[in-house]
C-alpha cells in the first residue's frame, strides 16, 4: 500500500504519514523513546540493554536508517576500542 493509498483510506494529514513512515521499523519507536528519556547521548550498548529483545543486526539496521532519515545523529571517537554515541536531533 503506498502513502498516498493510506492517505486516502484513513484521510490522515502529509505530517501524520511522514511520521508513520519514518518510524515504520519494528524498535524505531522504543529506540527514539530511550534516546527522548535519556536526555543525551546512548552507546550501542546501552540501546541493546534498554532493547534487549533486539538482534544486533536489528538495531544496527534501525539506527543506520534513522539516521538516514536525520532523526539521529552518530557520532564516533577516535579511541581504542572505539566509541561511539547515538543521540536525537533537532527534528526527532
Amino acid at each position: 500500500m503506498s502513502p498516498r493509498d493510506i492517505k486516502e483510506t484513513i484521510g490522515l494529514p502529509c505530517g501524520v504519514l511522514l511520521a508513520i513512515q519514518l518510524m515504520a521499523g519494528k524498535y524505531k519507536w522504543q529506540i527514539v523513546r530511550a534516546l527522548l528519556y535519556q536526555q543525551g547521548p546512548l552507546r550501542f550498548g546501552e540501546l541493546r540493554k534498554i532493547i534487549p529483545q533486539t538482534s544486533q543486526k536489528t538495531l544496527t539496521r534501525n539506527l543506520r536508517e534513522l539516521e538516514k532519515d536525520d532523526l539521529i545523529t552518530r557520532r564516533v571517537f577516535a579511541e581504542v576500542p572505539p566509541r561511539v554515541e547515538y543521540r536525537l536531533t533537532k527534528w526527532a
